[in-house]
């Protein structure tokens, strides 16, 4: 099964809103990488509403995850470094959308990522 690849841009205040990827009919891949292929900002971060941030557990990640004052409120925030890539499973065992792969793309900033 061939799926196609996608590139996704956020200019300045805008931002991608919240969304799953398709379930596709006739086959659906089962995981995502975003890659960052531009990233001209200090936020603009890619959030994963479902994964609450966990102080102990994500700290570690400082260099790569936001580890600020509302990290605590919010989901696991993964910031746009240049060449980084995110890989998540977008689809359970059972073919259902999986709840920890929602996910919104937060302003500010210019970036440009490609999803395979």
């Amino acid at each position: 099964m061939f799926v196609r690849s996608a590139i996704v841009q956020a200019n300045g205040s805008s931002f991608i809103d919240d969304h799953y990827h398709q379930i596709i009919n006739g086959g659906q891949r089962t995981t995502t990488f975003f890659t960052y292929l531009y990233a001209n900002c200090s936020m603009g971060e890619t959030e994963f509403i479902n994964i609450k941030f966990n102080f102990s557990l994500h700290s570690r990640f400082s260099n790569i995850l936001s580890c600020d004052d509302i990290a605590p409120y919010r989901g696991i925030r993964f910031q746009p470094i240049l060449g980084n890539s995110i890989f998540w499973f977008i689809i359970t065992k059972n073919e259902h959308a999986d709840n920890a792969s929602f996910h919104v793309g937060l302003p500010p900033g210019q970036k440009i990522g490609l999803n395979t």
